[in-house]
C-alpha cells in the first residue's frame, strides 16, 4: 500500500483468503467497515497509527494473533469478532485515549487472554463476550458496557484502579 494513502475503504480486501501480511504506511489512519473481513490467512498487519477501525473490519480473520492499537480512538462494532487465534491486545497509550470499543468488538475471540487497557474511556456492550481471558485489569477504563464480559467463562480475576468506574447492568 502506497505512502500517502490515508484510508482503507469499506470492503477493500473483504474475503481475500490468501492475504497473509499487510504493511500499512504511517499515513493510514482509517480502516473502513468490513475492509479485511473474512481474511482467514491474515496473520500480520501494523495498526499502531490507525485511529479509526470500522464495523466488522477484521471479523473472521482467523489467523490474526496480535493487535496493537496505540493511536486508536474508535473501534467499531464486531471489528475483531471471531478472530479465533487472537491472543494479545493492547489498547491506548499514555498519550492517547481510546474513546469507544464497540459492541462485540472482540466477541468470540476464544483464546484472547493477554489484554492491556492502557487508556480506554468506554468498553461497549458485550465487547469481550465469550473471550478467553482469565484476568483483566480495568484500571485505565472509565465505563464498562452491559454484558461486556458475558460468557468469558475463564475469567477469574478482575482488578479495579483507584479512579471511579461506571459499570452498566449485567457486567
Amino acid at each position: 500500500i502506497a505512502s500517502g494513502i490515508t484510508a482503507i475503504g469499506t470492503y477493500t480486501f473483504d474475503g481475500c483468503k490468501q492475504l497473509e501480511t499487510v504493511e500499512l504506511p504511517e499515513t493510514v489512519t482509517n480502516i473502513g467497515d468490513c475492509a479485511f473481513r473474512n481474511g482467514s490467512a491474515l496473520k500480520t498487519i501494523n495498526l499502531e497509527k490507525v485511529t479509526y477501525i470500522g464495523n466488522s473490519a477484521f471479523v473472521n480473520c482467523t489467523s490474526l494473533e496480535s493487535v496493537c492499537l496505540n493511536e486508536a480512538k474508535t473501534i467499531g462494532q464486531m471489528a475483531f469478532a471471531k478472530c479465533s487465534k487472537l491472543t494479545s491486545l493492547s489498547l491506548g497509550s499514555e498519550k492517547n485515549c481510546v474513546e469507544t470499543v464497540g459492541k462485540r468488538a472482540f466477541g468470540q475471540c476464544a483464546v484472547l487472554d493477554n489484554i492491556n487497557f492502557i487508556n480506554v474511556k468506554e468498553l461497549g456492550e458485550e465487547a469481550f463476550t465469550a473471550s478467553g481471558m482469565t484476568s483483566i485489569d480495568l484500571t485505565g477504563v472509565q465505563v464498562v458496557g452491559e454484558s461486556a464480559f458475558k460468557k468469558a467463562s475463564k475469567l477469574t480475576n478482575v482488578t479495579f484502579g483507584s479512579k471511579p468506574i461506571q459499570l452498566k447492568d449485567g457486567v
